[in-house]
């Protein structure tokens, strides 16, 4: 995975305190477009080539022939380029972003976009498939964002740093898990049920299945912290909130579990498509034109999707990549591909921003929202948190508000975790 050292200053703080090593990425891409078609094509010869940070101006037209129009091209891109980053940070250093009283707050990306002096050229072509890209879903979902978020992912991290994971994010999986007792981690085991426990509803009981073992058990937990879609995460309180209307009626605890599924359920997800492969055939046509991320956007523009192949490893005449959201003219060999998943991806709407915000206000330190925590007095604790907590889904909305989670659900200092989060944030002692 590519690091963006503007956007991700939390989860840079966490991979630096476990040392995990980081490699410069150039970050290059490619921007190509191809007709619909009802066969199998050969990936399409981009328009646009961008070698990356720290190469020069680096930026090809393989597609181009006429002098004219290459130089107007660049001109348009370089124009748009500034003038999109100016007015980015333009609202974010006047607080415009955060503001639910400025215009921004109700605006969709799409709608901002039309306002602006922005080529539309370059947000077709080029702005729209790179954030398909990031966010691993379409040009409409795109368009349909909130401004604000956009605005400020573009403010932090265009023209800086990128880089990568050194050796594989697998480290970082082991580095976490070092200081974790073995016997407290548990993997390949579903959750089959979520109940309460106590007179007064005290702790949570979680039932659990272990697909390893093929046995079942139980454990129970003042503080119970979903770290998952909010999709997954309302299934499963809605078993709780069953268990606890059973017991408790219109207890607050009822009240409140209701009200924390009705808040997750208007958080949107729809689903993406990722191959792994060694297809090469979907590659730009000329092996010099082949970047770290290639895109090809259907064509024409009322097509929304774009695919995005990522080269992870390379050598002469071959590549492992990972192409996201294939389109099927486009769709890599069946015999060279290595694997195939679907995965679910937050989509975050107008709506779903306020929705958010009973959860994570970013506006307040502490930023946790209403409906976190305790549940009712001397009830379980119910936390809520994924990449969907701040700004444009990504990781660091996950590392972005759990200092927060830890104040309230962490025992004791005495772990890695209170030398990752920062200065002025204090843990409770016991």
């Amino acid at each position: 995975m590519n690091v963006n050292s503007g956007y991700y200053p939390e989860l840079v703080a966490l991979y630096r305190y476990l040392r995990i090593p980081f490699s410069p990425s150039r970050f290059s891409l490619s921007f190509a477009r191809s007709p619909p078609s009802n066969t199998r094509s050969a990936g399409p010869v981009p328009e646009l080539v961008y070698n990356g940070m720290h190469q020069g101006f680096g930026m090809t037209q393989p597609g181009k022939t006429s002098k004219v129009g290459a130089i107007w091209t660049v001109f348009v891109t370089v124009w748009s380029y500034l003038v999109l980053h100016v007015l980015a940070w333009y609202h974010v250093t006047l607080g415009h972003t955060r503001s639910q009283a400025h215009s921004l707050a109700n605006m969709t990306f799409g709608d901002w976009c039309a306002k602006t002096w922005i080529a539309r050229s370059f947000l077709e072509n080029l702005l729209i498939p790179m954030f398909c890209s990031i966010m691993t879903t379409d040009a409409t979902v795109v368009r349909d964002m909130p401004a604000a978020e956009i605005l400020d992912y573009i403010a932090h991290a265009f023209s800086k740093d990128h880089s990568t994971v050194s050796g594989g994010v697998s480290q970082v999986v082991e580095a976490l898990l070092q200081p974790i007792l073995p016997n407290s981690v548990h993997v390949n085991v579903s959750i089959n049920d979520v109940c309460a426990e106590g007179d007064s509803n005290e702790r949570v009981c979680l039932h659990v299945a272990d697909h390893g073992t093929g046995r079942a058990f139980s454990k129970t937990y003042h503080h119970v912290v979903f770290s998952m879609q909010t999709s997954q995460s309302a299934r499963l309180l809605q078993r709780y909130l069953d268990h606890l209307k059973t017991r408790f009626d219109a207890s607050a605890a009822v009240q409140h579990v209701d009200n924390v599924i009705n808040h997750l359920k208007q958080l949107r997800y729809d689903k993406s498509e990722v191959i792994c492969h060694t297809d090469t055939s979907i590659l730009p046509p000329n092996p010099l034109n082949w970047r770290d991320l290639n895109f090809v956007s259907a064509h024409p523009c009322d097509v929304s999707r774009t695919m995005a192949t990522h080269i992870i490893w390379r050598q002469p005449g071959m590549a492992i990549m990972q192409t996201t959201n294939p389109l099927p003219w486009l769709m890599p060999n069946s015999s060279q591909r290595i694997s195939e998943s679907t995965f679910e991806r937050f989509v975050l709407t107008l709506r779903g921003r306020d929705a958010r915000r009973a959860f994570f206000d970013i506006n307040a330190r502490p930023c946790l929202g209403r409906l976190q925590g305790c549940i009712a007095p001397q009830a379980a604790n119910i936390w809520v948190n994924g990449s969907w907590s701040y700004g444009v889904p990504l990781l660091e909305g996950l590392c972005y508000c759990f200092p927060d989670l830890t104040q309230d659900v962490l025992p004791a200092p005495g772990s890695w975790l209170p030398k990752f989060l920062p200065k002025n944030t204090s843990l409770p002692v016991t």
